[in-house]
């Protein structure tokens, strides 16, 4: 039974009662109603390691640098939480602690996700939880030496030319329609395009910069996209594209930009059970049918090499190469 937890503001919480012999080791701590609060940190993790038993130490504890990583990172709130529980569903899998964690031990958990039946875009998620934590976080791992499962899109998830052009038709609001637009025509993720603003959009070079965590990426904008954007931005006050009605200083939740997408489905008549992330497979699937080059594919939609260079070095003009979807023959 464990006696040594991880706490969401990064202390390490020792039991009062059954930790009391062992507090003394500690030089710095504070004392609470049930516990001793000390300090997450490297040299106090290894002195638990070294008075306390394994078997009292709960996993989350050896996740502490991941925990504050998280914390101050700029990751969605489902991401986070979706990456500490893989990584900590690893660490009990392969029955180790961070510092001994070898490539062996990813591909080994990898492996046993797919013999037990997981799809290829678990292990993928899978995959970049514990490249952010033992890559990103702690420099430990070449994650170049280690194949990512690249998930196939379903074919059920992505939505036919024609389906999309009954849903972008049947959209009556300037606003709504738009959205929709620029989601499927320049294949970006939902929370991408519901921050857009009015300062990301380069009318000159026809491109969209696309702010990810601490970089950006440049994706061009469909011709018959650029009036349509030049005109809407000259009408509404807010720097948010998709801005929120009740409050314009803000955009759109992702919620109201997933009742809007579904709104839409109904009114075109498509009893398919989708989500506003279809759009972004259909543009991935409707290039590939168009025999794009898959590597500029991946380009446009922003999944990155693992080299870091590649990730934040590139500069890209696809506007001469990459088709106008949202133009319907």
């Amino acid at each position: 039974m464990p006696i040594v937890f991880l706490s969401k503001n990064g202390y390490f919480l020792l039991d009062k009662i059954k930790g009391k012999k062992y507090i003394k080791n500690f030089y710095r701590y504070s004392t609470g109603e049930k516990f001793f609060y000390i300090e997450a940190s490297k040299i106090n993790l290894e002195k638990i390691k070294n008075y306390i038993e394994d078997r009292e130490i709960d996993k989350k504890c050896y996740l502490y640098q991941l925990q504050n990583k998280l914390n101050n990172s700029d990751l969605q709130s489902n991401t986070k939480k979706t990456y500490f529980s893989i990584n900590l569903r690893f660490l009990e899998t392969i029955n180790k602690t961070p510092d001994t964690v070898k490539k062996e031990d990813i591909e080994r958990f990898l492996s046993i996700l797919k013999r037990r039946g997981k799809s290829t875009s678990t292990l993928s998620v899978s995959y970049s939880a514990l490249k952010y934590f033992y890559s990103s976080v702690l420099g430990k791992i070449d994650f170049r030496e280690i194949t990512r499962p690249y998930p196939e899109i379903p074919i059920t998830s992505s939505l036919s030319r024609e389906e999309l052009k009954k849903i972008i038709s049947s959209i009556k609001n300037e606003k709504h329609k738009l959205l929709i637009e620029v989601a499927y025509g320049c294949g970006l993720k939902l929370h991408e395009v519901i921050k857009i603003t009015k300062n990301d959009i380069d009318f000159h070079n026809k491109i969209f910069v696309i702010k990810t965590n601490h970089s950006y990426r440049k994706v061009p904008i469909p011709s018959s996209l650029i009036k349509k954007l030049q005109s809407y931005s000259k009408k509404i006050k807010s720097e948010f594209l998709f801005f929120s009605e009740r409050n314009p200083e803000k955009h759109i939740t992702p919620r109201a930009a997933e009742d809007i997408f579904k709104k839409s489905l109904k009114k075109a008549g498509i009893k398919r059970d989708l989500s506003f992330k279809s759009l972004r497979d259909s543009f991935v699937a409707h290039l590939i049918d168009r025999n794009v080059n898959p590597e500029l594919i991946r380009k446009v939609i922003g999944i990155k090499k693992a080299q870091f260079k590649n990730k934040y070095g590139f500069y890209l003009n696809f506007t001469e190469h990459i088709p106008d979807l949202l133009i319907f023959r």
